[in-house]
């Protein structure tokens, strides 16, 4: 009797054993061919990804012209560097957009959007030397030779537009798939963690390769599956938004560039004349007096406002900040701001997908993570191709 029930328990071991086997087959295959698929995509939307970390930065790198050689004392008015922009581009109405320098030796970028005759919209990026107001360099978005606008086209949306945008959306909520199944696959059932987390020393070439793997996926779980969620988030936000509201009320939008609320407008007299950009820029900084101004928006037309978008130091977004001022262009009135520190839960947690993204949340360090990481994607396709390759050879190797 004895003997038939610890036969039974045996054979009960067996077939969960068995299951789980055949389970874990499974998910190997899923892993596998997920990698061999999609692995090159990933790849190439890590490196671009990295790259447009940087992209700015790489821009001025490979354009010296664009870094100011001997900053000056006080840079000149926004309404001096405004008027050159009119001058040189006379057919050019309606909104200009005025991105502040991102540091002392930077450039004003001023970006005018123009609907095309296709109904293509054209961006042109022009950029003024703050002390000067001279016009350093004026660039189209599409550009071939705008690198960093080309290789961040590349990274969200393949040259597709919305359906190569919608495409990397998918590749990203797949990535996050991947690496869920390799945390399951190299989760140890022994509990041994600390070998699983490990390099095996002198071991053979497919042990070796076979832990690079695993270690560069664990190691770089935390960041890799970050990015991917927050990409995912903001390619889907016509989704992500309505569902994060369910839970917490959402009245704004996404970064990097939130609209303003509806039915803003100036209200123009006959005696109605626009104030100064300088002085739309001190009453925002009324407003907000420790953030930092980051873009300014002129007037559309006669109805149009200022839309000054500015950075308070408590925020995650360093460069595409929430904190905005929309000021009526006559009177100088505040018309509407936003408070990222009145964000509710939600609004807080939208407005967290981009700095997420591209690593601003954590400043430098975090950026500079988001980079190197953006690498691992190429290290796990080789590696992952190795190990197939050498488990299809005449001496497969079982670990």
């Amino acid at each position: 009797m004895a003997m038939g029930a610890k036969t039974g328990r045996m054979q009960n071991a067996r077939g969960l054993a068995s299951k789980r086997l055949s389970r874990r087959k499974l998910w190997l295959k899923i892993h596998l061919w997920l990698g061999l698929s999609i692995g090159a995509v990933w790849v190439l939307m890590g490196i671009t990804g990295s790259i447009n970390v940087f992209r700015w930065d790489i821009d001025e790198w490979l354009n010296p012209v664009l870094v100011v050689a001997h900053p000056g004392a006080s840079p000149q008015s926004l309404d001096s560097i405004l008027e050159t922009l009119r001058a040189a581009h006379p057919g050019r109405t309606g909104t200009w957009s005025l991105e502040m320098p991102r540091h002392r030796a930077g450039m004003v970028m001023a970006r005018h959007f123009q609907t095309q005759s296709n109904g293509d919209t054209e961006v042109l990026f022009v950029s003024v030397n703050p002390y000067t107001a001279d016009i350093v360099a004026n660039r189209f978005y599409s550009d071939f030779g705008f690198l960093v606008t080309w290789i961040y086209d590349l990274h969200s949306t393949f040259f597709l537009g919305d359906t190569g945008s919608y495409l990397s959306g998918v590749f990203g909520l797949l990535l996050m798939v991947s690496l869920g199944i390799g945390v399951y696959l190299w989760w140890p059932r022994t509990g041994k963690f600390r070998q699983a987390l490990t390099l095996k020393r002198h071991a053979s070439s497919e042990r070796l390769n076979y832990d690079i793997h695993k270690l560069f996926g664990i190691y770089g779980l935390l960041v890799l599956f970050t990015v991917a969620f927050s990409g995912a988030c903001l390619v889907f936000s016509e989704y992500v938004r309505p569902a994060v509201a369910w839970l917490s009320p959402v009245y704004g939008g996404f970064n990097p560039q939130p609209p303003p609320p509806e039915g803003l407008k100036s209200m123009p007299t006959s005696q109605s004349k626009s104030i100064s950009l300088e002085l739309a820029m001190s009453i925002a900084k009324h407003v907000f007096p420790e953030a930092e101004v980051r873009f300014i928006k002129t007037p559309a037309n006669t109805e149009g406002f200022y839309g000054i978008q500015m950075r308070q130091p408590h925020e995650a977004s360093l460069f595409f900040t929430s904190t905005s001022v929309w000021i009526d262009q006559y009177s100088g009135k505040v018309l509407a701001i936003r408070d990222p520190s009145q964000f509710t839960t939600g609004e807080t947690f939208l407005n967290l997908m981009w700095p997420l993204h591209n690593g601003e949340a954590l400043g430098l360090i975090g950026r500079i993570l988001v980079c190197i990481t953006g690498f691992i994607p190429l290290i796990l396709y080789i590696t992952g191709i190795v190990r197939w390759l050498q488990k299809r050879s005449i001496r497969p190797y079982d670990g």
